[in-house]
C-alpha cells in the first residue's frame, strides 16, 4: 500500500494506480523571483511547459496548482503566481476546466525549512475528466445527378456513447455544426431527409384531376462517414450527395378508329377518360417532369392502308396537341413503327402471350404508346439528338 506523504515532505511525485501497474509521475515545480510572479528561471519556464505534456498525455487528469502562503498572511501574491501559471497552460492549449487553484497553509504542507521559498507545485484532483473540443463540421449537401444545392436536410453527428448533435443545410446546400468532441472517441455523419424535402411544387393542368410532381424527395445517403476526433476527419469537410427517388406514372393510351387519325378511346392508367383528359393530364406530367423526352410511337394494324405514313401521322398529331399546350416541341420525339409492333395480349403471372381473334388485335394496334427518353433534358450533360423532333425510321413501308 502507498502511504500518503504530501503533508510532511514537499510535493514532488504523483501516483497513478491502475489494475495492472503503479505508474509514477513526476510533476514539476514553478520557482519565482522574490516578490514577484515571474518565474525565477528559464528552467521553470520549461517546467510549465513540461506540466502542458504531462496534461496532455493524461487528457482525464483534473490537476491543482498549488501555492504555499503561511496563515493569515497577505495571499496576493500567490494568486498572482497561481493565475501565471494557469494563462500560461491555457496558452499552452489545456482547457482551463481542467485547472484548479488552491492555496494551502505552508506551516501544514510544507517542512520547515521550504516555508519561506515561494514556488507553485502541481497535484492530482480528479482522473475522470472527460476532455471536449470544441470544433466546427462544414461540408455541403447536392443531388447526385443534378450536383444542385439540396435544402433543409437534417445532418446528424452521434458519437459513440450516444451523444448527437444536428443542423440542418441552408438555401446553398450548405451546414455548418459545431459541437463539443471528444479526443479519441468514433462519431458517425447521418442524414435525416423528411418527406417533404426534394418534392417539386405540384401541377395540376386543365381537366386532369390528378396533380403530378416532379419527385418524390431524397432518399438518405447510404455513406455513413464514420471517423475518430480528431484524426481521421481530413479537414473537418463531410460533402453528401443525396440520391433522389423517382417515381414512374403511368401514361395515357390512345387508341385509334380504322385507317383515321381519330382518336377512338383514351385511357389513363386503367381508367377510360375522354381524349381531352387524357392529354391534359399527359401535359400536367410533362410540366412537372420538365427534364424528361418523351418518344411518341404511332402504330397501325395489319389490316389498314398506308401503314407507315398513318402511324406516324397519329404520333404527330399528340406531338401537336402537346405543343400547342405549352410542352417544348424539344422534348417531344415521334416516329412510325408501322405494323411491325402489334399489340400483345399477355399472361400477368408468366408473361407469355395470349392467343387472340385477330380482329381484337387489330383493334389494340391501332394506337400510340409513349415511351421516356431521357431525364436530364435542360440539364448541362444534355445533348438533343442531331435530327431534330422527328426519329428517322429504318422501317420500309408495307
Amino acid at each position: 500500500m502507498i502511504s500518503d506523504t504530501s503533508k510532511t515532505n514537499k510535493i514532488k511525485e504523483n501516483f497513478c494506480l491502475t489494475d495492472a501497474y503503479i505508474e509514477i509521475i513526476k510533476f514539476p515545480e514553478i520557482f519565482f523571483k522574490k516578490d514577484s510572479a515571474v518565474p525565477l528561471s528559464m528552467e521553470d519556464q520549461k517546467s510549465i511547459q513540461k506540466m502542458a505534456e504531462i496534461m496532455m498525455d493524461n487528457p482525464t487528469f483534473v490537476i491543482s496548482i498549488n501555492s504555499y502562503s503561511k496563515k493569515n498572511k497577505d495571499t496576493t501574491l500567490s494568486v498572482k503566481q497561481m493565475k501565471y501559471v494557469k494563462d500560461q497552460l491555457i496558452a499552452l492549449e489545456i482547457e482551463p476546466k481542467r485547472l484548479v487553484c488552491s492555496i494551502r497553509d505552508a506551516s501544514v504542507a510544507l517542512p520547515k525549512k521550504d516555508r519561506k521559498t515561494k514556488y507553485i507545485s502541481f497535484s492530482i484532483v480528479r482522473k475522470d475528466y472527460i476532455p471536449k473540443y470544441a470544433d466546427e463540421i462544414t461540408g455541403n449537401v447536392y443531388d447526385c445527378k443534378t450536383k444542385n444545392p439540396v435544402k433543409d436536410v437534417t445532418i446528424k453527428i452521434i458519437g459513440s456513447n450516444g451523444s448527437a448533435a444536428e443542423t440542418t443545410s441552408d438555401l446553398l446546400g450548405n451546414y455548418s455544426l459545431k459541437s463539443d468532441f471528444i479526443r479519441g472517441m468514433t462519431y458517425i455523419i447521418k442524414t435525416v431527409v423528411a418527406d417533404s424535402i426534394g418534392r417539386s411544387k405540384g401541377v395540376k393542368y386543365g381537366n386532369c384531376p390528378s396533380v403530378y410532381y416532379e419527385k418524390n424527395g431524397y432518399l438518405n445517403s447510404s455513406e455513413h462517414k464514420k471517423f475518430t476526433y480528431p484524426d481521421t476527419l481530413k479537414n473537418k469537410t463531410y460533402n453528401v450527395c443525396l440520391t433522389p427517388m423517382i417515381v414512374d406514372y403511368s401514361v395515357p393510351e390512345f387508341y385509334f378508329k380504322k385507317n383515321s387519325t381519330e382518336i377512338n378511346i383514351a385511357n389513363w392508367g386503367d381508367e377510360e377518360n375522354t381524349d381531352t383528359t387524357c392529354i391534359d393530364c399527359f401535359v400536367s406530367l410533362l410540366m412537372a417532369n420538365k427534364h424528361w423526352t418523351i418518344e411518341i410511337s404511332g402504330h397501325a394494324s395489319a389490316d389498314e392502308n398506308n401503314k407507315k405514313a398513318l402511324a406516324e401521322a397519329r404520333a404527330k398529331k399528340i406531338f401537336d396537341l402537346l405543343v400547342s399546350k405549352g410542352i417544348d416541341p424539344k422534348r417531344l420525339f415521334y416516329k412510325s413503327y408501322s405494323d411491325t409492333r402489334p399489340f400483345e395480349f399477355r399472361d400477368e403471372s408468366t408473361q407469355k402471350i395470349i392467343k387472340k381473334d385477330p380482329k381484337i388485335i387489330n383493334e389494340k394496334s391501332r394506337r400510340i404508346t409513349i415511351s421516356r427518353l431521357s431525364m436530364d433534358f435542360g440539364l448541362p450533360t444534355y445533348q438533343a439528338p442531331a435530327n431534330g423532333t422527328k426519329i428517322k425510321s429504318n422501317d420500309d413501308d408495307e
